[in-house]
């Protein structure tokens, strides 16, 4: 789920930004050209432009952040996102293993 592509819904869920902040920082990405937009938001789906870039943010963070949001993508994944995890219960295992 989050990686290279991620749905506005969960990146919202996750975020714990008011969501006028979300959709103005999101649409600051597409304008710079690192991400693409599919959708209108709350609907949208978003796909890093490149692989590299998608790394290249994901390293940025501070291992400390990195395992949190980990985290809270598992716990959200569980809570709001059921037919997920049936369905690719390999994403859930993956967020709640890189926290440790």
């Amino acid at each position: 789920m989050i990686g290279r592509e991620f749905t506005h819904e969960l990146i919202q869920a996750v975020a714990a930004l008011p969501e006028s902040t979300l959709e103005r920082e999101l649409d600051r990405l597409v304008q710079a050209g690192l991400l693409y937009r599919g959708g209108i938001p709350p609907l949208a789906t978003y796909l890093f432009k490149h692989a590299l870039i998608q790394e290249t943010a994901y390293r940025s963070l501070l291992n400390s952040k990195r395992q949190q949001y980990h985290l809270q993508i598992a716990q959200v994944l569980e809570a709001r996102f059921p037919d997920t995890v049936s369905t690719q219960p390999e994403v859930l295992a993956h967020h709640y293993a890189e926290p440790g």
